[in-house]
């Protein structure tokens, strides 16, 4: 069975940095981009955008 690639991944991104930052909401960007392996940039453009529309907050 083929497997597909979901639509709309980078809102499993965001579920990954959430998951990562409600373990300990003081990680660093380096250290969330480690724990979910994303690079820095991916990992700061989603942060951004979950602190522009209130899900984080700085």
């Amino acid at each position: 069975m083929e497997k597909t690639k979901p639509y709309g991944t980078v809102l499993l991104k965001a579920a990954k940095i959430m998951d990562s930052l409600a373990e300990n909401p003081n990680k660093t960007l380096q250290d969330i981009s480690i724990a979910t392996n994303m690079t820095n940039s991916t990992t700061l453009k989603i942060l951004d955008t979950l602190l522009l529309i209130g899900y984080v907050c700085s």
